[in-house]
This record gives C-alpha cells, sequence and structure tokens, in this order.
C-alpha cells in the first residue's frame, strides 16, 4: 500500500499487510530475552529493604496482554478526566504515563513502587501536569473541561518490571553497562526514588549515563551532586559518601499514533524491521517516505517544513538553518531516485514528486546569495545537482543560471595539476570535487585528465582505512574514469571486505537487539553503536555488485544478502509510524533518518544519503534480476 494523504499529513505504510513490524507476542519475545539478561544478578541481589526470604523480584515487564489491559485503564481515566481510588486491576509494575496534546508534552508522571497503584499513581501525575499546563481551572465546569482537553490527548505507557541494582563506579561504565534506549535506570536516596524511562531519555537524547545523573539529582534533591566530568561526582563516589543505591530496568512501551487510536507497542521508540519481508516494494516506499521528509526543506505554500538538523520529539531545529550542501545533496539524492522509480509500475507519481522537489531545492540554494559558494564541496555538489535538475526544465530559469555562473566560478581553480587541491579544500570537500570533476567531464578531454589527477592523487593521499569515508562519491569518480580495468579495485574490494567485517550480525547483536542488524560499527569500542553512517559505505556497496571488474559473479548473491541487511538498518533508522507517534508533528518527522536508535536527530545529509543507498540497491536488484541466469 502506497503512502496516503490523511488528516495530519503523509502516513506511511511501510511493509505489505501481514508482513507489518514484529509486534505482539514475537516482539515480546525480545523483551523476554532482554529480561533474561539479568535474571541471574536480580536473584542474587535482592532490594534494599526486603526481607532476606522474599522471592526474587520479578524483572520481567507485564506480559503483552497485561500491557494492553493496562493501557485500556488509563486510556478510560484520561478520557473520564477522573481517576478511581484504586486500582486492583493493574499490573504491579513500576510505570509511566505521558499525555500529549496538540503535538506537545503536557503531562507526565512516574511512579517506580512497582505495586498495583503505581500506574494509578502515575496517571494521576500526569493528568495534573497536563491540568496544570493548558491552566484549566478548578471550577464548578472542571470535571466537563477536563474530559474536552483529555480527548484532545494522545497516550503512552511504558510498564517497568521490578528494579535490578547495580554499581556503577564511573558514568563511563554506565554507558558501556546499559542499552541505550533500552534500559531505564533509577537512583534511591533514603526513601527517595527517582527513574527514567528510556522513552524520557530519547526525548531529551540522553545516553543511560546522563539519566542516571538525572535521576541522582532529582532522588537526592542536589543538582550538583552527579558531575560526570569530575572524580568525586561519579556515581560510585556518591554512593560511598551518601549512601545512595542505583538501579536499571526493562519495561513494554505503548503508545497511540492520535487520541482514541488503538495502542501499539514501541521497541527503542520504534518497531523493528522483518528483514524476511524487506523486499523491492518496501524498499521502494521506503524511498518514497525518506524523499518526502526531504521536501520538507523547501515546502511547497503553505505547507510545514524545517531547518537543520530536526529534534523530532521535542519539535526543534538545531542549527536553525539548513546549509547549501545539505539541499543540493538533497536534490542529487531526490534526482536519482526520481530516475530509479519512474519505470516501476505505480511509481511515477512519487517519481515526478522527487523530481519537482529537487527543483525547490535548487531554487532555494540559488537564493542564498554568494556566500553559499564559498565552500568547495558545496559548489562541486551544486554543480552536478544542477546538470540533473536544469536537464528536465523547458524554460530559462535566470535564478538556476546565476547559481550554476557562481558555482563554476567556485570550482575554477579547485585543482591544478602541479599544486594539486586548492587549500580551501577540506578532506570532507575532496571526494566530492573529484566526483564532480570526473562525471561532468568528457572522455579524452583535457578537464577528463585532471580529474583523473585528482582522483589518483586522493587515493595516494587516503588510508585505506579511511577510503569508506570518501564514499560514495571516490568509488563513482573511480568506475565513471575507469576504461576496460578499475584501477583502484583491489582497493574497493579490500575496502568492501573490512566493511562486512564490521557488519552487525543476528549473533554479533544477540536476542536483545535485533533491530541493531545490518548495522556497520565504524569504531574499536566495545560498545555496538552503529549510526546513519551505515549508509555511507552502503550507497556505493551496492553499486559495486552491478560492476563485473569489481563482483564475480558467484560473489553476487552473498554481497546483495549483506547490502540488504544494512539497508534493512537503515530503514530501522526512518522515522515511520510507529516512531511518529511519538514526534511532536508526525508529519514533519515522518520519513526522517535518525542519527541512530537512541539519538533521534534528523539530518538532511542522512537522509539523502539512506536515499542514495535506497536507489542504488533497487537499482541493483532490477539489475540482477535481469543479469542472473537463474532469474532469466
Amino acid at each position: 500500500m502506497r503512502a496516503v494523504n490523511h488528516a495530519c499529513g503523509v502516513r506511511a505504510t511501510w511493509l505489505k499487510p501481514g508482513a507489518r513490524r514484529v509486534m505482539g507476542g514475537a516482539f515480546f519475545s525480545v523483551l523476554l530475552a532482554i529480561s533474561t539478561t539479568f535474571s541471574d544478578a536480580s536473584a542474587q541481589s535482592p532490594l534494599p529493604d526486603a526481607p532476606a526470604s522474599a522471592a526474587a523480584p520479578n524483572v520481567r515487564p507485564p506480559a503483552p496482554d497485561e500491557a494492553m489491559r493496562a493501557f485500556g485503564l488509563v486510556e478510560s481515566w484520561v478520557r473520564s478526566g477522573t481517576t478511581p481510588a484504586q486500582a486492583p486491576d493493574a499490573p504491579a509494575c513500576i510505570a509511566s504515563v505521558t499525555l500529549r496534546i496538540d503535538a506537545q508534552i503536557v503531562g507526565r508522571g512516574t511512579d517506580a513502587a512497582s505495586d498495583r497503584d503505581a500506574l494509578l499513581r502515575a496517571t494521576r501525575a500526569a493528568m495534573a501536569e497536563a491540568s496544570a499546563f493548558l491552566n484549566l481551572p478548578n471550577d464548578a465546569l472542571a470535571d466537563e473541561r477536563r474530559r474536552e482537553a483529555f480527548a484532545r490527548a494522545r497516550i503512552e505507557i511504558e510498564l517497568g518490571g521490578s528494579l535490578i541494582p547495580f554499581s556503577p563506579l564511573s558514568f563511563a561504565e554506565v554507558d558501556q553497562t546499559l542499552r541505550p534506549g533500552l534500559d531505564g535506570v533509577a537512583a534511591r536516596f533514603g526513601d527517595r526514588v527517582a527513574c527514567v524511562f528510556p522513552s524520557a531519555m530519547l526525548v531529551a537524547n540522553d545516553t543511560p549515563a546522563q539519566a542516571l545523573a538525572a535521576a541522582i539529582s532529582r532522588a537526592s534533591g542536589d543538582a550538583t551532586l552527579a558531575m560526570p566530568m569530575t572524580r568525586e561526582g561519579q556515581p560510585g563516589v556518591i554512593a560511598s559518601r551518601h549512601g545512595a543505591a542505583y538501579y536499571r530496568f526493562i519495561s513494554v512501551h505503548l503508545a497511540q499514533e492520535a487520541p482514541g487510536a488503538p495502542a501499539h507497542f514501541l521497541f527503542r521508540a520504534g518497531g523493528i524491521t522483518d528483514g524476511a519481508t524487506f523486499d523491492a516494494d518496501a524498499i521502494a516506499t521506503m524511498g518514497e517516505i525518506i524523499a518526502h521528509h526531504l521536501g520538507r526543506l523547501a515546502p511547497v505554500t503553505g505547507g510545514p517544513g524545517v531547518d537543520g538538523v530536526y529534534w523530532p520529539l521535542l519539535g526543534q531545529s538545531e542549527p536553525d538553518e539548513t546549509t547549501p550542501l545539505d539541499l543540493a545533496l538533497a536534490a542529487i539524492a531526490l534526482k536519482e531516485f526520481s530516475g530509479t522509480v519512474q519505470s516501476i509500475p505505480g511509481r511515477a507519481g512519487a517519481a515526478m514528486d522527487a523530481s519537482a522537489t529537487a527543483l525547490r531545492l535548487m531554487q532555494r540554494l540559488s537564493q542564498m546569495g554568494d556566500a553559499a559558494m564559498r565552500d568547495p564541496g558545496t559548489a562541486a555538489a551544486t554543480r552536478v545537482a544542477l546538470v540533473m535538475v536544469l536537464r528536465d526544465i523547458y524554460a530559462d530559469d535566470s535564478e538556476l543560471g546565476s547559481l550554476t555562473d557562481r558555482a563554476l566560478k567556485a570550482t575554477a581553480d579547485i585543482y591544478t595539476m602541479d599544486k594539486g587541491f586548492s587549500p580551501a579544500c577540506t578532506e570532507r570537500c575532496k571526494p566530492l570535487v573529484v566526483y564532480m570533476m570526473t562525471a561532468l567531464s568528457e572522455p579524452g578531454s583535457h578537464q577528463r585528465g585532471l580529474a583523473e589527477d585528482a582522483l589518483r592523487r586522493l587515493y595516494r593521499e587516503t588510508k585505506p582505512e579511511m577510503l569508506v569515508a570518501h564514499m560514495p562519491w571516490l568509488g563513482r569518480a573511480e568506475i565513471i574514469a575507469a576504461a576496460e580495468q578499475v584501477p583502484a579495485a583491489a582497493a574497493l574490494r579490500e575496502m568492501r571486505e573490512a566493511t562486512w567485517r564490521h557488519q552487525l550480525t543476528h549473533d554479533d547483536a544477540g536476542p536483545d537487539a535485533p533491530d541493531l542488524v545490518g548495522g556497520i560499527v565504524f569504531t574499536s569500542s566495545r560498545v555496538l553503536l552503529p549510526t546513519w553512517q551505515t549508509a555511507r559505505p552502503l550507497s556505493f556497496l551496492a553499486t559495486m555488485i552491478r560492476d563485473p571488474r569489481l563482483t564475480d559473479e558467484k560473489d553476487r548473491a552473498g554481497e546483495l544478502a549483506r547490502a540488504l541487511a544494512s539497508l534493512r538498518f537503515v530503514r530501522q533508522l526512518c522515522i515511520d509510524d510507529d516512531a511518529a507517534a511519538l514526534a511532536l508533528d508526525p508529519s514533519v518527522a515522518l520519513g526522517g533518518v535518525r542519527a541512530s536508535l537512541w539519538d533521534q536527530r534528523l539530518a538532511p545529509e542522512a537522509a539523502a544519503l539512506a536515499l542514495i543507498s535506497t536507489s542504488e540497491t533497487l537499482r541493483t536488484l532490477r539489475w540482477m534480476s535481469l543479469n542472473t541466469p537463474d532469474a532469466r
């Protein structure tokens, strides 16, 4: 099913019916896998003040059916505007309740008591905070006003298992021990307990260590106690001097996309993309939604827009201005996607929309003035994008003509045979400059000779382990310039092998982190941190599969499987219906690509490279269907 318009913008149905995200019992099995990790530790470390003979605490959160019933209880209380004296039907758990009205968090309540009334108390706290936020008067019409206001609320709940003691000595140890976006944290000072749920960490873009510092501040009442940059402010020192105790917990997370809509389960504030059903149709739909999101950089009149890096859970941009390079890269990605899907049945409209969006982006770039072309990489990307956009414009466009002149002037002396790259050309600029020089020159021309000299120089200057940072532009330039053989074929194959060695498999991620599968880890840290940078090598590795000079026929199937696994991870980073439920404005966030699964920032460059990876993978799937003997 395609993306369709609805009241709050564009809604994505990412997978075909019956092949949606991993939810329900299958989803909950992931939580059980996580809880198993903690079982032994919790059995050996009873909570403070618990009787010695007490049974080991249940670290597992409520089961799916219990969680759904709990959500129903909360919704009934919120919609009625009142809460009962007790809640005997609620599960015994720690609880967090969040209320959103008109794209704002208006109320949040948490309770760490782990009894059956914890959910009730958390709901009361959220409703009280919402009433104060909305400035609802406490008069004869108070109940009616609350019901009217809370009828517009989107509800989100998190239900956690028992608090599990752990004793980190440093904040660095906290980040090494806990799973970002999955583990909650709590701190106890005497009878005061403060907890931070995973969703709150995601909203604030906090690491587990930052969340524990916040819990320490709230539980102790001293905002200066937890100081991660000092020895005295470490959790171990605080525990020994102040009698503090620390805990972790896992939770089940439910939210609704709209007021009154059914609740759905979330995993790290989203769903889990099933690689088994991630086919060409799902990939093309993924591309459509990313393309639509990039259109927010230059919205049509009256439409919502974004600038710079967007924080969907906060509804803010930082910095508050889109860079010229963002616009140029997005235009390139959109034109490539348009050309990729225009011949796919049912996708012609998406192709036209992507092409029109690319034109709007370049028109916005043309209005930025001469300063926009000071960066050589931006000028190079702009020249490439202009060639792609102007190819489809039949009427004169004086604004784009002026932009072309400025980009040409900015790149006129960017590289010479004797001096090499201009001092203004940074390491980040060089691959874009080389790609521009190669792509826009004719074979045998002086300009092509200059481009090939720059290409070989950049290879000589780049350490083998750093080649991946120059993708896809350096790889593309190599293929364009190559004749019968690819001079850097060995280096590109070695880069590919090194990349796949850093790709997370199911065994690497383990049963408690299936959303990480396919991600590329570009660090020697023992903490697994795949990010949107996975799209950088993927945007060229998918291309390599189609080139017989770089990939033997016998290796194509294996290379495609690895590329699809990484694209599945990139898809996991995309804001879909599930993840958009937590955004302040779902229609703006939809289709953005998160920096990581626990860093919600949406950067235009991440979306652009994700869209390029999508296009290249679709091209490769099509090419293999036509060139693989068994497929014909």
